[in-house]
């Protein structure tokens, strides 16, 4: 299909306003103001390298469910009980440890599996059981177990797939089902193909749609039904659409 404007991404909405309702809320904020005036003022916790993270650079976070924090920064993962952290790191010659030091992405899945992407090192799976990490290949010209991809974002879709985007090899998705592994590039031959393979960021609508963030190419939808990308681009006439083709965050 071929490229279309902005307003054809976009899904129908219905907007409604209630006037009472409105003031209603706006009164109940006013008069709850002084009550919330005299809670206790907010403060932070600064954790560094001095408290034991691994390095003060931090690029992901996550929370799992079990409420531990999992830090990732670009000299290792953490984990973080409230009380101390627990360092993994890449070690040379231990095929179970993190395949790079450089964290670029954090998942964990429903079934509580953590995911972590590195910049440079691939896609791992933790078990938290054995605290190994295994190595994801996500193609077959992948060198040592796809040790050469830099994960740029994950995404697990409401049918168990999980979605992995990476900065030059565009976009993956692993099957729940263990099935073959699908993989989309860009191809300036094909139009309906992903914009660029660059990809930094993924997302899910409440309709089951799947949305995909390129640096270069801007927004696209995929299509399930086809396999093809109905991409979003910007209007440089100004009638509609993103204000640039670059998307690093979609929600």
């Amino acid at each position: 299909m071929s490229e279309m404007d902005f307003e054809n991404c976009r899904r129908p909405t219905t907007e409604i306003f209630y006037p009472k309702l409105l003031l209603f809320l706006v009164g109940f904020f006013f008069a709850g103001t002084p009550r919330l005036l005299a809670q206790p003022s907010i403060f932070f916790q600064h954790l560094s390298d001095e408290e034991g993270l691994s390095q003060p650079s931090v690029t992901c976070l996550l929370q799992d469910q079990y409420g531990f924090m999992w830090i990732g920064t670009r000299d290792g993962l953490n984990k973080y009980d409230g009380y101390q952290f627990q360092v993994f790191r890449h070690i040379a010659e231990d095929n179970s440890s993190i395949s790079n030091n450089t964290i670029s992405a954090l998942l964990e899945s429903r079934s509580g599996q953590l995911w972590v992407g590195t910049d440079g090192g691939g896609l791992n799976r933790f078990d938290p059981l054995s605290e190994e990490f295994q190595k994801i290949s996500l193609s077959a010209e992948s060198s040592s177990n796809g040790a050469n991809h830099s994960i740029s974002c994950l995404l697990e879709d409401s049918k168990g797939n999980l979605w992995v985007g990476t900065k030059e090899n565009g976009l993956f998705r692993l099957a729940a089902d263990r099935g073959p592994t699908l993989s989309f590039r860009h191809d300036p031959e094909i139009p309906e193909s992903l914009g660029a393979d660059n990809v930094s960021a993924i997302t899910e609508d409440a309709q089951g749609v799947i949305w995909v963030g390129t640096v270069g190419a801007g927004l696209a939808r995929w299509d399930e039904q086809t396999g093809n990308f109905h991409h979003c681009r910007h209007d440089f006439e100004g009638k509609s659409g993103p204000e640039e083709d670059y998307a690093d965050v979609i929600y």
